[in-house]
Formats: C-alpha cells, structure tokens, sequence
C-alpha cells in the first residue's frame, strides 16, 4: 500500500506472530488511535505493550500524520454490517457474493 501511494506509511508482521498478542496489540493501537497524530506516536505510546512489536516492521514515514479520507465515515455507513444480535440472511446461490466451488470435479 506505501509503495503504491495509497499511504504514507504501514505496520506489518516480518514474522510469525501470535494471535494473543496480536489483540492485545490492536487494542492497544485502538486506544493509542485517540491521542496520537502519527504512527510513530501511536507505538511510543505508553500503553503500546513492546513485546508485541518484535516481529513488526514499519514501512514509509512513521512521522506522517495520521488523516483519513474525508469520505470514510459516509462510504463506511454504507458497509452492511449486522448487529451483534441479528439473525444473517440467507443469500441464494445464486448471489454474486457466492464464490464458485473450488472442487475439482464440478
């Protein structure tokens, strides 16, 4: 994504992580997301746990301010997404959304 413009900078695992630290480390990216203004803010911050960076590496600028297109909040209302509580649809097979079968026989 940072080589092709779309951001300025990415974090991503350089190695095999572990799901536990995983979330403790995007919850913590979560909480750190209020505060901070840049991605290099956003792992300095008190909160961040250091173990969970060790198989992570950034990519691009970490000093790049953190600024969202002006669009996402409108274009993300637009995204279904059930309730936690609601019953999913059932969606026909024929609904473009439903992948062809992978099975080398059909």
């Amino acid at each position: 994504m940072v080589l092709s413009g779309l951001c300025a900078a990415a974090l991503g695992a350089a190695g095999l992580t572990l799901h536990r630290r995983n979330v403790r480390l995007a919850l913590a990216v979560a909480q750190a997301l209020r505060c901070c203004s840049t991605l290099a803010d956003v792992l300095r911050w008190h909160g961040i746990p250091l173990a969970c960076l060790n198989r992570y590496r950034i990519l691009g600028d970490p000093l790049a301010p953190l600024i969202g297109n002006p669009h996402a909040l409108e274009k993300a209302q637009r995204v279904f997404a059930p309730a936690p509580d609601d019953v999913l649809p059932i969606l026909p097979s024929s609904h473009p959304s439903i992948l062809p079968s992978l099975h080398p026989f059909h």
